[in-house]
């Protein structure tokens, strides 16, 4: 797994946990998800963000962060095998 976002600035550390829906062929899980954000984690956070691929899988990520960061912007997270 790879990411990138663009906008913002700060550096955070995260545990990350999911649940993926529309997921009909395993195949179709590999791809390019994408999200919209703005946020502000200041020292411990808990957030949920959904993103999704061009495939119609979704994914339900719950995040516990550590850090500080102010963000605003398109982020993408590239998912391979």
């Amino acid at each position: 797994m790879a990411g990138l976002k663009l906008g913002g600035m700060g550096i955070t550390f995260s545990d990350v946990t999911g649940d993926v829906y529309n997921l009909s062929n395993p195949a179709d899980f590999e791809g390019t998800y994408f999200k919209a954000e703005a946020g502000l984690t200041p020292g411990i956070g808990r957030s949920g963000t959904w993103i999704k691929n061009s495939k119609g899988v979704s994914i339900r990520l719950i995040s516990k962060s550590k850090g500080l960061t102010l963000s605003i912007g398109v982020g993408g997270i590239r998912i391979g095998y």
